[in-house]
């Protein structure tokens, strides 16, 4: 709009300053108008193009200088997590309940959990009572009920509300597409989105830090160092009407709620939630779910061909892996 707005200011410049018959005052008057208009179209969108930019810098910068103040404390391990997820449009409410091991060499006086940003805590609580907590930007820091020493666990239950900053993700990426080009068809450069929450389609993944994790995005000194720790996940998801949720591990439906549990431990939780459809295919005792959009199953063609032997084809390539 930028570009559209400034040419056609310029376009109506150019009427008014070539050299020919004069027109009407009212042609006149509706030139000198519509250029002002369009000046002041370009002049908006290109204030609104640079706060955009400006504030995603100030925030990816406000995110380091967070996480250097806080990337030598000592953080637990979570070892098991059961989050609740209620989808409200392009925001959303969520309860945590974590069970944290202290796996350093020192007691834990205060525990440290990292939030997006723009996420807000209503309230943490252990064992029925309410826990005192401050908040640095997306650190929580809370006051425990006992101080947890090395190779103890303790259990807290924090809820909050809000939406998501995408700029909280890999503060370290500039967002510059000409440094890290994103391109689509060979064609278009565009920036890369982290997370959608939107009225009709969610997609967040565990770079979002849409629930607490014991661990920084980013170490400002040391960038290479990454925590990571494998949970055992229990996720209740409840969407709007319509929509399906998607996540790790098999779903059920129990009391108008999406439940995952995954048999395995994981390193982060993603969740996609649409207007999804699903496919089954059981090869063996194991079930393969593919989820797709409405109208998108365009590759079941290809597979009718070699319906009688897809299911031998699977039990081959999983053997191999």
């Amino acid at each position: 709009l930028i570009y559209l707005f400034l040419g056609m200011a310029l376009v109506l410049a150019t009427v008014l300053l070539f050299k020919r018959l004069p027109q009407s005052m009212l042609h006149r008057s509706l030139t000198i108008v519509f250029l002002i208009v369009f000046l002041a179209g370009a002049g908006v969108c290109g204030f609104n193009t640079y706060s955009v930019y400006s504030n995603g810098v100030k925030d990816k910068n406000q995110v380091i200088e967070t996480n250097r103040q806080f990337e030598n404390k000592n953080f637990a391990s979570i070892t098991d997590a059961s989050i609740e997820f209620i989808h409200k449009g392009e925001s959303f409410e969520a309860s945590a309940n974590l069970k944290i091991l202290n796996d350093n060499e020192e007691p834990l006086v205060r525990y440290f959990f990292s939030l997006n940003p723009l996420l807000k805590v209503l309230k943490i609580t252990s064992a029925g009572k309410d826990l005192t907590f401050t908040r640095t930007n997306h650190i929580i820091e809370v006051d425990p009920l006992r101080i947890l020493n090395p190779g103890q666990s303790d259990s807290l239950l924090i809820s909050y509300e809000g939406t998501i900053s995408e700029s909280f993700c890999y503060p370290n990426y500039s967002n510059n597409i000409k440094e890290t080009p994103y391109r689509i068809a060979d064609m278009l450069n565009i920036n890369k989105r982290q997370a959608f929450l939107t009225e009709n389609y969610t997609l967040l993944t565990p770079e979002t830090h849409w629930y607490p994790v014991t661990a920084l995005n980013y170490y400002p000194s040391n960038p290479a160092r990454i925590k990571i720790d494998f949970t055992k996940y229990r996720l209740r998801v409840k969407t709007e009407k319509g929509l399906m949720p998607v996540s790790q591990g098999r779903r059920k439906t129990e009391e108008g709620y999406n439940i995952f549990m995954p048999e395995s431990p994981l390193t982060g939780l993603t969740l996609a939630i649409g207007n999804y459809q699903s496919d089954t295919l059981k090869v063996d005792s194991v079930e393969y779910i593919s989820y797709h959009f409405p109208g998108n199953d365009y590759y079941k063609k290809d597979l009718i061909e070699i319906k009688d032997t897809l299911s031998n084809l699977i039990a081959g390539i999983m053997r191999e892996l």
